[in-house]
């Protein structure tokens, strides 16, 4: 089929059909300013380039024209452009399932919009105040129970059993009174649920119809293993070893004279099974002593001050030291057996 390429010019063109692709070859190109209607075939209609008479085409350019789909059984669309003279026309057909299927990609993405985001925990890395980040060797622990699950703290209002798992086949560990601090774990299982028992550190289960939930302890949160000490400081000077909410041991102290022994918290830095102490060592010290076979130090202040067998005082309960928890050999041995690096204290009055 010959189409017309120029108005006033005799070029023409020869437009043809191959491996399913239409394209229009001229002798020379025609930018197109205007278009008329041409009929390609029986299903399509074609808007190709076209000059009005007295319009003289001088340079060529690359184009491209708007294609208008007919009726037919494959209806769907063509793309035509020109370049360097070639008129080039492709068909798309959109077939009844590309149809639904963009139908469906479309809702989808219109309804995502509309999902309620879920928080997500972030773990930032360590960073200085106006400087670059930095490594560090901080051991982030996720909380305890299956991912979503928020642990909370409860206490037994009934005399009740603590049992190994949920089955209620199983032999139980042990009958409790009331009022346990117990930290529930997971969802319930059955008529029973896991909790963290801070007085032995271990995870049992208990039934649930005996528990009600109540505001965490103070310790709980700096204990990661239910051991804590408590040191007051007021005479009777003395400290109790803690595991959760029971005392364990309970023992006199000589704190330091002039309060020098001061409130706060602090945590077991080091330990040194048999140490010398010298007064050259600590800058503020008020009397000068050379103490060798100091046994079960257990140092929690970076001044020197520590928990230790004091060997040479001859009353407890008041001060005495220069900073440090006097103990006599058999409460300072249990403190160094129960206690680890990382064991919080809390001191005051």
């Amino acid at each position: 089929m010959m189409l017309p390429c120029c108005g006033r010019s005799s070029v023409s063109g020869r437009f043809y059909r191959q491996a399913g692709i239409f394209a229009y070859e001229s002798a020379k190109c025609c930018p197109p300013l205007q278009h008329r209607e041409h009929q390609a075939t029986p299903q399509f209609s074609l808007l190709l380039p076209y000059y009005e008479v007295g319009q003289q085409p001088d340079t060529c350019t690359s184009s491209q024209s708007v294609i208008k789909a007919g009726d037919g059984p494959h209806d769907g669309t063509l793309h035509i452009s020109a370049h360097n003279g070639q008129v080039n026309m492709a068909k798309k057909t959109t077939t009844r399932r590309a149809f639904l299927r963009t139908v469906g990609a479309a809702t989808a993405a219109l309804a995502l919009p509309l999902i309620p985001v879920i928080p997500t925990t972030v773990l930032a890395a360590c960073e200085t105040e106006g400087a670059a980040p930095e490594k560090c060797d901080t051991n982030v622990v996720r909380p305890a129970g299956p991912p979503g699950f928020e642990p909370y703290w409860a206490q037994n209002f009934l005399k009740t059993k603590l049992w190994p798992s949920a089955d209620e086949l199983a032999e139980p560990v042990e009958a409790i009174d009331t009022g346990r601090f117990l930290r529930v774990d997971g969802p319930q299982e059955g008529y029973r649920i896991p909790v963290w028992d801070a007085r032995e550190n271990r995870t049992v289960y208990i039934g649930v119809e005996s528990i009600g939930p109540v505001g965490a302890p103070h310790w709980a949160d700096y204990s990661e293993d239910g051991r804590w000490v408590d040191v007051r400081l007021t005479v009777q000077q003395h400290l109790v070893a803690m595991q959760g909410d029971m005392p364990v041991f309970k023992d006199l102290v000589s704190a330091g004279l002039d309060r020098r022994t001061k409130p706060g918290f602090y945590r077991v830095l080091r330990r040194v099974a048999n140490e010398t102490m010298d007064s050259r060592t600590v800058p503020d010290a008020t009397k000068t002593y050379l103490l060798k076979d100091v046994l079960y130090t257990q140092y929690f202040h970076g001044d020197g001050s520590a928990i230790h067998y004091n060997y040479w005082a001859t009353a407890w309960g008041y001060p005495g030291s220069q900073g440090c928890l006097g103990m006599r050999k058999d409460g300072a041995k249990f403190m160094w057996d129960w206690a680890a690096v990382g064991t919080p204290l809390t001191i005051h009055y």
